[in-house]
């Protein structure tokens, strides 16, 4: 079957006192439900909201799609694993981080950063690029690298839609790259996709 919707949850965090920042959730619902990253620590009564509000419950979802493993794409994916029994779903090379949060701490430390990024939890599927994923009958989530602003983000094409968390900068903001090379052939692979209506960042 098709999707039914795709649900945008907008979740609000301060970086600092003074720094105030937002991210994207994504909800697919279809039979189930399926979630594209997670949040920052602690929004997972946020999401338990919205939920509702679509009368659907929080247990609908059944799998989390994280694109990297910053805190604010990981923070709530601990709690809904753990809670929900939700399956959780990255790239190979951003696993370390997210199963070891104090290494990604120590390597790239940032101001409340555990605040953010809750705890470490287990990725119980690890993608490469052009893997499938089969969600329930009739829909399929296929796994696009895109790497550059992380090691091994991945973004998600499901039909026509494309969940791209922070491969495409922020035109107002200052980009965060770890390797201006492997963004830019990410931006080029998302250009030469065919068929996309909508573009989801994060």
């Amino acid at each position: 079957m098709a999707y039914k919707k795709i649900h945008q949850i907008r979740i609000d965090f301060n970086v600092t006192e003074k720094i105030m920042r937002y991210v994207y959730v994504y909800i697919i619902e279809a039979g189930d439900c399926y979630m594209i990253d997670s949040g920052v620590y602690g929004c997972e009564e946020q999401i338990s909201s919205y939920m509702e509000s679509i009368d659907r419950k929080i247990s609908d979802i059944k799998k989390i799609f994280l694109t990297h493993a910053h805190p604010d794409h990981i923070g709530s994916a601990a709690w809904f694993r753990e809670n929900i029994g939700c399956e959780i779903y990255a790239g190979r090379g951003e696993r370390r981080w997210i199963e070891d949060i104090d290494l990604q701490f120590s390597e790239r430390p940032i101001p409340n950063f555990y605040i953010l990024a809750g705890r470490s939890t287990k990725v119980d599927h690890v993608l490469k690029d052009g893997d499938e994923v089969l969600l329930e009958e009739g829909l399929l989530i296929h796994a696009c690298r895109t790497a550059g602003h992380s090691a091994d983000e991945m973004s998600y094409r499901l039909e026509d839609a494309f969940f791209i968390g922070d491969t495409v900068p922020v035109r107002t903001d200052i980009p965060i790259i770890i390797d201006v090379a492997e963004m830019l052939a990410s931006i080029k692979a998302l250009k030469r996709e065919e068929g996309i209506c909508s573009f989801y960042p994060a």
